[in-house]
């Protein structure tokens, strides 16, 4: 299992105080099946498990719900069915005093039959991408979040399971304390 954990895992950059968190996977699903899954909010909120508004288009705007914890952001991309890319605002909370204004950046690259996907989350905090932020683990939870959308592209049930949550918390503890 840590074999297959360890080809999936994410990568923390830090420039200049700001850093970058990019994922690419390997999907055996259309573009354009993607593209719905990440675009459409009734397939967004299945897999997100949270509360979903988008409004599509440059411009457009989407908004998440994790219970009382909002992100919102402005979309600054939407090229159907390669490219999305938006806002990742949060307001100044308890545990995180100052927000945080980041931008997530959704890649589809048609590969053979499936997609390539590459996810990036980039103008972090250092404190926010490596996890040191209360509640936030930006990089465990992106990778949680990418294996969430495979099983449900694959009509899967989404729970994870706290074992292997666990042990996937625990190999990004591993790799940040290098950072």
């Amino acid at each position: 299992m840590r074999e297959a954990l360890n080809e999936s895992m994410g990568r923390v950059t830090v420039t200049d105080g700001t850093a970058k968190i990019e994922f690419v996977r390997y999907l055996q699903h259309s573009r354009d099946r993607v593209w719905g899954a990440i675009t459409d909010q009734e397939q967004l909120a299945r897999w997100y498990l949270c509360k979903v508004k988008v409004v599509g288009g440059p411009g457009g705007r989407i908004d998440l719900w994790f219970g009382k914890d909002h992100v919102y952001g402005t979309i600054l991309a939407w090229e159907p069915p390669g490219v999305l890319e938006y806002e990742w605002n949060i307001d100044p909370r308890v545990g995180l005093p100052e927000g945080e204004r980041a931008i997530v950046r959704w890649e589809l690259l048609e590969n053979g039959k499936g997609t390539t996907v590459r996810l990036s989350h980039f103008n972090l905090s250092r404190k926010t991408a490596l996890g040191l932020s209360e509640g936030l683990e930006p990089m465990s939870s992106n990778h949680i979040l990418l294996d969430r959308l495979m099983l449900f592209l694959y009509s899967k049930p989404l729970n994870i399971g706290p074992d292997l949550i666990s042990l996937i918390r625990e190999e990004y503890r591993k790799l940040i304390e290098f950072q």
